[in-house]
């Protein structure tokens, strides 16, 4: 008998129903079923293969031969009937009069992967969809049965091409039916099927209150056509003749943070996937005045920046990226010349700006307009529609400048007569429009895919008709007022674009909101703080004068002149302490490990998880990383991470591309932030991340890197390791202050002619 080892011996309680608790050691180094075996007989249970043990954990998970090991001293574990019994016995209730009662249990029990694939395995998921499709399971049971399909589908065991037309169809009814209730709902229905169906949605009052088990199913419906569209784009089309955008926007007057979300989700796939004439319709009740009233009374002004959910933020994030990204086709086509539409609308730019009313251009010859066209700020005065040329901003530019003098004709007109004097300080305008037009879609990123990762949107951009073309207005405004601060010359356009572009990202950011730790800690995240209307963003903007930023670059410049000093000795000396501060810098990558990063679930399809989290931790003895899920505002400590992984057994880390969940996924930004650690074991496992953000990576990448004695190679690592120097380095040179450091240190003087010194 090999001896037992006193590390894999643990004293727990075991419990079940109708029996007295037994307390006992159990030896986690032997087969489970031996325990079971012991614990059978120990109670006079026939069959012991008819049960398995259970954590008491909130998500009741059967204890496997794969996490047996997280069980602990002291923990109280629940004898309950195994998988296989459980399985059969919900089989044979779904198959009777008794569905409700086995989708109840069905519900409990579909998270836990052991009995998921129990379930999958003898035919229940079939059985499941096709109850659905028939319309087995009334109000009462359907809750449950839409809820454990979506649990049973989340593991990835069975992939979402299976589904039939008829269960997508009969899903998608249930969506519309909740939608077609209270007032609201009617009042929608009564709208004609053409053109803007949101338009008679009634914000005084909100839909009709669903009891919780109605508000269950609409919650698991919403988002089992929200994954279907990602993973079976060929599915769109029939969701989106099934699914009205009007109700979808119907369910986002509910008071229910998750079917809000699920519901943008929604919107957001349907949006994405759209074209033709259905992109058509959906751009215009996305865009119509009743929408931005819900998405504003209902989603954005009942909660502040900090406690919406990140999820939420998310689907706010990506539909205004959607939304923007309308604007690309513009931006990316270029101006003919000879297109009689481009050339009218110059000319309305002309007449609405230095046209003479009492005199009128009928008169007047088509090259007399070239003064006109430079007074505009065109470089090209016989045809400005050769500016245009570039892309981006391609016509777009055009766009934006004809909306200004329409909309704005005012502030339109004074731009240009106030730039139309000889002055040598003189902002072109039609150059400078065109220029700022390019800056906003690069700031904007008008034209990027979303990011997985992206939480960052702008409020105001919800509550404009015209929001991109009103933001030029406002920054138009800004360029101008700008170029008179630093009296530029056309030669300084370069200069006052990075003026500009600075005061433009800064008013739109804010002040960061710093949390203790910051990044991907566990106490907060890191948010910008975006302004809520366009007056806010205008006086932000008027704020950051052109001295203020000239003042903050002078700093910068000053402490780079200082810090990077190429002064020998200065050299030598950085050289002589760059390994301590290499140290340090490894020390807090490795405490910032310590203190843990929460982790956004991944499927294993390489799809971003809703409202999925696990938390990664490394133990202060820097030889184990605990892990496991949590919530999105949990912070779980050491010992409540059941998961463990000794460093020693990592044998590489990658990154990118070359991560195993990332392989072959047509991702366009998330690889950038994935990272994997390569087990050193018989079967080759993974331990797979998508970081929050960038830093988030670079430390964890450093951490890593540091853990198995290999260079910290991030961009932040150089970063920190600079400052670090230069605070060092400055702290040295205190003494030497007011004196100047030579290029080269003085010469050695040679030595003497002998040593024979004499001394009284």
């Amino acid at each position: 008998m090999p001896e037992t080892s006193s590390a894999s011996v643990v004293k727990i309680a075991v419990r079940m129903d109708g029996k007295q608790p037994i307390l006992t050691e159990v030896d986690l180094s032997q087969p489970l079923h031996k325990h079971i075996l012991d614990l059978a007989n120990s109670w006079g249970l026939a069959e012991p293969k008819q049960y398995a043990l259970k954590f008491t954990d909130s998500e009741e998970r059967y204890i496997t031969e794969k996490n047996k090991l997280e069980v602990r001293n002291g923990w109280v574990l629940f004898l309950d009937v195994s998988p296989a019994r459980a399985t059969a016995t919900i089989l044979q209730q779904l198959k009777s009069e008794e569905a409700a009662e086995g989708l109840e249990t069905l519900c409990r029990l579909s998270p836990d992967p052991t009995f998921a694939a129990e379930f999958i395995c003898e035919g229940g998921l079939q059985l499941l969809i096709g109850g659905i499709e028939a319309d087995q399971y009334g109000d009462a049971a359907l809750p449950n049965a839409l809820t454990s399909f979506l649990e049973l589908m989340e593991h990835g065991i069975v992939l979402w091409e299976v589904l039939e037309a008829r269960f997508v169809s009969r899903v998608a009814a249930v969506v519309n039916r909740l939608a077609a209730d209270g007032a609201t709902a009617r009042g929608a229905d009564r709208t004609s099927r053409v053109g803007d169906r949101s338009s008679q949605i009634n914000l005084q009052t909100r839909p009709s209150l669903l009891n919780e088990q109605l508000k269950k199913a609409l919650r698991a419906a919403l988002s089992i056509l929200d994954s279907v569209i990602v993973n079976v784009p060929t599915r769109h089309e029939l969701i989106s003749g099934e699914v009205e955008m009007y109700h979808l926007i119907t369910h986002l007057q509910r008071a229910d943070a998750i079917v809000q979300q699920n519901s943008l989700a929604l919107i957001n796939a349907l949006f994405a996937r759209a074209d033709g004439r259905r992109k058509e319709e959906y751009t215009i009740s996305l865009n119509s005045k009743s929408f931005r009233n819900v998405i504003q009374t209902y989603v954005i002004n009942v909660k502040s920046s900090q406690d919406m959910g990140q999820e939420i933020a998310h689907q706010l994030y990506v539909l205004q990226t959607l939304n923007l990204n309308l604007l690309e086709g513009r931006m990316r086509s270029a101006v003919n010349p000879q297109d009689p539409e481009v050339l009218e609308k110059i000319k309305q730019l002309r007449k609405l700006a230095l046209d003479d009313e009492s005199k009128g251009s009928a008169g007047r010859k088509p090259g007399s307009f070239a003064k006109d066209y430079q007074q505009l700020g065109f470089q090209d005065g016989i045809n400005p529609a050769h500016d245009f040329s570039e892309t981006p901003p391609g016509v777009l530019a055009l766009d934006c400048m004809l909306y200004l003098a329409q909309s704005h004709a005012e502030l339109y007109t004074r731009l240009v007569l106030e730039n139309s004097c000889g002055s040598d300080h003189e902002c072109p305008f039609g150059r400078t429009s065109i220029r700022l037009t390019a800056l906003l879609c690069r700031i904007l990123k008008v034209g990027e895919p979303p990011s997985d990762q992206g939480s960052v949107f702008y409020p105001m951009f919800f509550f404009q008709e015209n929001p991109f073309e009103e933001f030029f207005c406002i920054c138009i405004n800004l360029l101008n007022k700008t170029w008179k601060e630093m009296r530029a010359t056309t030669e300084d356009f370069d200069k006052v674009m990075s003026v500009v572009k600075e005061q433009i990202t800064r008013a739109l950011h804010g002040r960061q909101k710093l949390a203790e730790g910051g990044g991907g800690k566990l106490e907060a995240q890191t948010r910008p703080d975006p302004p809520s209307t366009l007056d806010e963003f205008r006086t932000r903007l008027n704020n950051l004068t052109y001295s203020q930023i000239n003042t903050i670059w002078q700093q910068e410049q000053n402490t780079k002149e200082e810090w990077e000093s190429q002064a020998r000795p200065i050299v030598e000396l950085r050289e002589q302490v760059t390994p301590d501060m290499l140290e340090l810098v490894q020390m807090q990558r490795l405490q910032y490990l310590v203190e843990g990063t929460r982790f956004t679930k991944y499927t294993s399809r390489g799809q971003r998880a809703k409202d999925k989290f696990w938390v990664v931790r490394l133990s202060p003895n820097h030889k184990l990383l605990h892990y496991g899920d949590c919530s999105e505002q949990a912070a779980p400590s050491l010992d409540e991470l059941a998961n463990k992984l000794a460093v020693q057994e990592v044998r590489a880390l990658v990154t990118g591309r070359d991560c195993p969940h990332m392989k072959d996924k047509g991702k366009k930004s998330t690889f950038q932030l994935a990272f994997s650690l390569l087990l050193d074991s018989p079967d080759g496992g993974s331990l797979d991340f998508v970081a929050p953000d960038e830093k988030t990576f670079d430390y964890w990448t450093d951490g890593i890197n540091a853990l198995l004695g290999k260079p910290m190679t991030s961009e932040e690592a150089g970063r920190d390791l600079d400052m670090l120097l230069a605070m060092e380095i400055k702290l040295r040179l205190l003494d030497t202050d007011g004196l100047e450091i030579p290029q080269q240190p003085p010469p050695i003087p040679p030595d003497p002619p002998n040593y024979d010194f004499c001394c009284d």
